[in-house]
């Protein structure tokens, strides 16, 4: 893909979609196709953490464009370049997750009832 082609498929996405606010993570050289002057307002999120290589690049060439930056950890925050860290708020994941070896029987019982979920029946859940 060139950039012509991938800004082509951001606008057309904008276009069809017409959401109030983009939200990406992990969009490489975001920086050079979002059209900041004509598209909603994007926000940049960071999962990843200052010692991941791959996570500092795409954040390098992936935020400067965004008003908004936010990050689920200190951790994540200091991926981001050093000059836009202060700009970065901290929202951290909602659910805090239980080691594997500390969910029993009973508390994925109270859960699978919670959600209305048959015994026998498939969930499928996402952690990310």
């Amino acid at each position: 893909n060139t950039l012509a082609e991938a800004w082509r498929r951001v606008a057309d996405a904008i276009r069809q979609t017409r959401p109030d606010v983009v939200l990406q993570c992990g969009v490489k050289g975001l920086d050079s196709i979002y059209p900041t002057a004509s598209a909603p307002p994007l926000v940049t999120v960071s999962h990843g953490s200052a010692d991941c290589a791959w996570a500092r690049n795409v954040l390098a060439r992936s935020s400067r464009c965004a008003p908004h930056r936010v990050a689920v950890s200190q951790a994540a925050r200091a991926a981001f370049p050093p000059s836009l860290r202060r700009s970065v708020h901290i929202i951290e994941n909602g659910v805090s997750l239980p080691s594997p070896g500390n969910v029993g029987a009973e508390a994925r019982r109270q859960a699978r009832a919670a959600m209305r979920l048959k015994p026998g029946e498939i969930a499928v859940g996402y952690v990310g």
